[in-house]
């Protein structure tokens, strides 16, 4: 099971991608006041990223190996569900979710 740590990181990534108009670097996001308040070191940071690629909450910006990549419409979807109070993503907010 993830801890609370990776799914406020996920959370944390999803918000600051969410900050930009375009596609945004990983190196970018690790910067961003979302992420840096969680303590965390870069190599925690772009597992994350990665996977929330690989989950489909990133679309990643074509040709750019995964470096460059903005929110999905399932990521958005995430996020906003927390705003409207329905139920929330258990990839990205986990078994507290539930």
């Amino acid at each position: 099971m993830e801890s609370k740590l990776t799914y406020r990181l996920r959370q944390g990534i999803l918000n600051a991608v969410m900050d930009f108009r375009n596609p945004v670097a990983c190196n970018d996001v690790i910067n961003h006041a979302e992420v840096t308040v969680l303590a965390v070191d870069s190599t925690a940071v772009l597992q994350q990223w990665r996977e929330l690629i690989r989950l489909g909450y990133l679309k990643e910006l074509p040709g750019s190996d995964g470096e460059y990549a903005g929110v999905s419409d399932l990521g958005a979807r995430a996020m906003a569900k927390k705003l409207y109070g329905e139920q929330k993503d258990v990839n990205i907010w986990g078994h507290y979710a539930l």
